[in-house]
């Protein structure tokens, strides 16, 4: 056993006998849990304890020459990791690899241990989940728009700036392309892009991209070859929402939140205020051209542009943009109106009836009614 080794021992025995109550495993991951660690590979070490304490219990030493990290979680966190739940779906695609490809140098129980073997059924259940993780494929996306941020760095020539907001772009688009895949990786950070360059759905042309993007200086070139990487993934993000049903539970009182918008425009026509107008109808068309894309089985969010939802919008006509274009608040005014009354029809169709109240006596009897404000 060589001394780097004779090291990694020497630790979990001194940590868990200083807390043998409080710790359920110790584990090493990475390359080392791999069998595959070189003269520069770094130690990754980590322990799943019943409840995180006050002081937490680490370690982070450089024992001849190599990096060793040593850190802790408690079995909630874990389980919420190896799941990829809400505050770590953005991590799970490295993550996943510590609960299914690790090591263990201790464990308190055989309970503990079949609860530690359990995680990775929870990865296998997370890889499945295509459904539930399809907001996090389109959050991971609309990240990658600030590949823009190159432009602020060439005004500045700042090239170091340039280098962060690429590796932004690539570790969304390894998280991004981890869940298309349902595959985790091995490796870390930037030590994954083989892997990725490997996984059976990626870009066109993600290599030469990617390889442009690590080494060229010049900003012209980052920015074009960041904007074709944007728009490559897009259209495999886009494959795979058609894949996955949506949901769609949204009732007749829906149309109570659109009334707001609606009276949002009256008001700006009636004072002529061009801001207002412009903002409440074009949230106005896009949230409808949603709820009606939705109501017919497609998939409508901020990924999805005007264009691929517009024709839904269409069905209850008239565009409401012109008008804000040309200031043409009578013209607009009298849209809106007719707007309205095609959108309550559809809703009325479609969703049910909306709960339209004019008289106290109306108000207590719907209060009576509806179960669902007890």
């Amino acid at each position: 056993m060589d001394e780097v080794t004779q090291a990694i021992h020497i630790i979990a025995d001194h940590v868990v006998q200083k807390n043998r109550e409080n710790i359920a495993i110790v584990a090493i991951y990475g390359s080392y849990a791999l069998g595959t660690e070189s003269s520069l590979s770094d130690v990754d070490m980590y322990m799943i304890v019943d409840e995180e304490p006050t002081d937490k219990i680490s370690c982070h030493i450089i024992f001849q020459g190599k990096p060793i990290s040593f850190w802790q979680m408690d079995w909630k966190k874990a389980e919420k990791m190896a799941a990829g739940e809400k505050g770590f779906t953005e991590i799970w695609c490295n993550a996943a690899s510590l609960f299914v490809n690790n090591s263990l140098l201790y464990t308190r129980s055989k309970e503990d241990l079949e609860k530690f073997n359990s995680l990775k059924g929870k990865v296998d259940e997370a890889i499945k989940d295509r459904n539930g993780k399809l907001d996090h494929v389109v959050n991971s996306f609309n990240k990658m728009f600030d590949v823009e941020r190159i432009g602020f760095a060439k005004e500045k020539n700042d090239i170091l700036y340039a280098r962060w907001v690429v590796w932004g772009l690539l570790n969304n688009l390894a998280s991004l392309l981890s869940w298309v895949n349902g595959k985790f990786y091995t490796k870390n950070w930037g030590s994954s892009m083989e892997e990725i360059f490997q996984l059976p759905i990626i870009p066109e042309g993600l290599k030469e991209l990617v390889d442009v993007l690590v080494s060229s200086d010049d900003y012209d070139e980052l920015l074009s070859a960041g904007r074709k990487l944007v728009r490559g993934t897009r259209v495999l993000v886009r494959e795979e929402q058609k894949k996955i049903n949506p949901s769609f539970d949204t009732t007749a009182e829906v149309f109570v939140h659109t009334k707001e918008y609606l009276n949002k425009i009256y008001s700006a026509c009636e004072r002529k205020d061009i801001y207002l107008a412009s903002y409440a109808a074009t949230e106005l068309q896009i949230w409808i051209s949603e709820l009606m894309a939705l109501s017919e089985g497609k998939h409508a969010s901020d990924f999805n542009v005007a264009s691929e939802i517009g024709s839904y919008y269409a069905q209850l006509l008239p565009d409401l943009t012109p008008f804000i274009t040309n200031k043409d608040y009578t013209g607009l005014s009298e849209a809106t109106e007719k707007f309205e009354k095609n959108l309550i029809e559809f809703i009325t169709e479609r969703l049910g009836k909306i709960p339209f109240i004019d008289t106290l006596e109306e108000l207590n009897s719907f209060l009576g009614d509806d179960q669902r404000l007890v």
